[in-house]
């Protein structure tokens, strides 16, 4: 049935019923969009965003292994993470899908009979998925397909657009009786954007003709008035310029969602991009078609004039202040083996992320809407001269006589302070030698329309701007913390300088003294401590607790993990309570104490008359008496030794 189509490599389910409902005439056609246009809204992403893949663990259950690999999608506003768990078999599954697609050798990990549980092997393996994945991330051919996209992300790249597409499709071309459909084409790399041949009902006209079919961003429709979009798309269809693909058909159409619906001629030769990977049958499935082994690039001479019509288209462009910024090899038309087109002009005004968007997100020098377009041109000459894509925001270095190298390092290399202007690189000898015929290109636009496009190019810049602003914020939180601990051990290790008084020797400074007050104290504490341990019976260690009981071995085991200690040795039996300590030995009762001896008696005065030469005489005659031997030996009772 016409149904059942594949669909860039996909089988499309069939599309909603058509059955009327009994709720005053609603159908069940209309539910099914409503419900549709919700779940699609929900699970609308940003294709461009960049994804991160790490292969965090590896888990032995029942007999297999699970990898546990944590996934993280990122643009400058917003970040998302989730987590899946993937057996070995599910990952080959994918490697032996996309190397049939592509005819490329992806060198996965080869798969291991015996010995695969083995703790060391398994690490080794999750090293080597690991790496596996990062090389299928650099590749946009792959990164951007949807069996890849699908398998790590299947919340978002589930929902059916292929049977979306082929209903809405098929109603606009009932409603307009010019067309028929033919078939659906595998071409693109946009998950949500479809592409159907059609022909003209007209016999006389020969030609090949392919529609697309382009939901807008929900984000877009919310904001933006739906009829100016229309309008707008209808005067974009009649852009008049020798270098800018011009379309039989652009409208808006509200089936499920809003969608671009554009139909163009379909050119046998294809795209600069079917050039490079020299496909001759551009309707194979996308993978198929563009996985190249041997890139090569375009003659130098094609390189000069296809980039210099692309250069007058966007010179065009800017002067109407039309956006863009969707340039790349895939999107530039190859109408003869002299005149290129650029195309998808109204990708901007549906919201769409562009491809090069990660890239630009580094890179302040991209900031206007003509910074956007120079540099994905940079992109595509670098695509054009080597026959395969620039897959880094610059260049490190180029091989030696490189034509066109001081065009490219002012486009792509590393610290570029601003973009050249379209003008400055159609004057630069590279491409000025190019002779072009004479150009009357002309288009013709309402205000309403004009407006609105104005209106997307001012947005389309700002967007860009927020979006690098947050980058960077959220790039300096977290270099903070890494640098506040760098600091701190810094500060750690300088010791701590004496202060000193003017005119004088150094003193102690006050943390010299509060370490000295520590230590004081610390040897007070512990000469205390040891005075009770004299006086007061030490406590015997406590005895080691029972060891728990073995849990039952659990089905799950992390290979991740340190594996686990050796269990214990048992306790020592505890050691036998010391004897009681003998009692105290009560000290000897002290003698009775001697009764004092009488005062001396008192001396002659030697000066009659007065009381104070008595006194002194006395004083005089008790040192004259004193004998030693009078003193009896005193008894001390010495209470400072241990009891024992």
């Amino acid at each position: 049935s016409l149904h059942v189509i594949a669909a860039k490599g996909r089988r499309m389910p069939p599309p909603p019923s058509s059955s009327s409902s009994s709720k005053g005439g609603v159908t069940k056609a209309d539910e099914d969009a409503v419900e549709f246009r919700k779940e699609a809204k929900d699970m609308w992403v940003d294709d461009t965003a960049l994804l991160t893949v790490e292969v965090k663990d590896a888990v032995i259950v029942d007999g297999h292994v699970d990898y546990v690999i944590n996934v993280k999608r990122t643009t400058g506003l917003t970040s998302t993470s989730w987590q899946l768990t993937r057996r070995y078999s599910a990952l080959r599954d994918l490697n032996a899908a996309l190397e049939r697609l592509t005819g490329l050798s992806l060198n996965f990990p080869p798969k291991k009979a015996f010995g695969n549980l083995d703790r060391g092997f398994v690490q080794d393996r999750q090293k080597e998925l690991q790496a596996y994945i990062e090389r299928l991330l650099l590749m946009p051919l792959i990164r951007f397909s949807p069996e890849f996209m699908s398998f790590f992300d299947s919340d978002h790249y589930s929902i059916p657009f292929e049977a979306d597409a082929f209903q809405g499709v098929s109603m606009y071309l009932r409603s307009e009786q010019n067309w028929e459909l033919v078939e659906p084409l595998p071409m693109g790399w946009r998950f949500r954007k479809e592409f159907f041949a059609v022909r003209a009902t007209n016999k006389e006209d020969n030609k090949e003709y392919v529609v697309t079919y382009n939901p807008m961003s929900p984000a877009v429709a919310a904001s933006i008035n739906l009829e100016s979009v229309s309008s707008a798309f209808k005067y974009l269809a009649g852009i008049n310029h020798p270098y800018i693909a011009p379309a039989n058909v652009g409208c808006l159409h509200q089936a499920h969602l809003p969608t671009g619906i554009f139909i163009r001629e379909l050119h046998s030769k294809g795209s600069v991009l079917d050039l490079i990977t020299r496909t001759k049958n551009f309707k194979q499935p996308y993978l198929k078609k563009y996985g190249v082994k041997k890139p090569r690039g375009l003659d130098l001479k094609v390189v000069q004039l296809y980039g210099r019509q692309v250069l007058e288209a966007l010179k065009f462009l800017h002067e109407k202040h039309i956006p863009y910024g969707h340039l790349h090899s895939g999107n530039v038309l190859v109408v003869s083996a002299d005149v290129v087109q650029i195309s998808d002009y109204e990708n901007a005004i549906l919201g769409l992320p562009a491809r090069l968007k990660p890239h630009m997100l580094q890179l302040p020098c991209v900031q206007s809407m003509e910074a956007q377009d120079v540099y994905a041109f940079g992109h595509l000459l670098y695509e054009m001269i080597f026959g395969e894509p620039l897959t880094t925001p610059a260049i490190t270095d180029l091989p030696p006589h490189t034509p066109g190298a001081s065009l490219l390092e002012k486009i792509l290399a590393p610290g570029v302070k601003a973009m050249p202007t379209v003008a400055e690189l159609m004057a630069e000898p590279f491409f000025a030698m190019v002779q072009l015929a004479p150009m009357k290109p002309s288009f013709k636009i309402s205000v309403r329309a004009k407006e609105l496009i104005t209106a997307t190019w001012t947005s389309t810049e700002n967007a860009l701007r927020a979006e690098r602003q947050a980058a960077e914020q959220a790039a300096r939180r977290k270099e903070k913390p890494a640098k506040d601990k760098v600091v701190a051990s810094s500060t750690a290790a300088v010791p701590a300088k004496s202060s000193s008084s003017s005119g004088g020797t150094a003193g102690p400074s006050a943390a010299s003294r509060r370490a000295s007050s520590s230590t004081e104290k610390s040897a007070a504490t512990s000469k205390q401590a040891s005075s009770q341990s004299l006086t007061t019976p030490a406590l015997a260690p406590a005895p080691a607790p029972a060891p728990a009981p073995a849990a039952a071995a659990s089905k799950k085991q992390s290979i991740s993990a340190a594996p686990p200690a050796p269990p214990a040795p048992p306790a020592a039996p505890a050691a036998p309570p010391p004897p009681p300590a003998p009692p105290a030995m009560k000290a000897p009762p002290l003698p009775p104490m001697a009764p004092a001896a009488p005062p001396p008696p008192p001396m002659p005065s030697s000066m009659g008359g007065g009381g104070g030469g008595g006194e002194r005489g006395a004083l005089l005659g008790s040192i004259q008496g004193f004998a030693k031997g009078k003193l009896k030996k005193a008894v001390t009772n010495d209470r400072s030794g241990a009891l024992v």
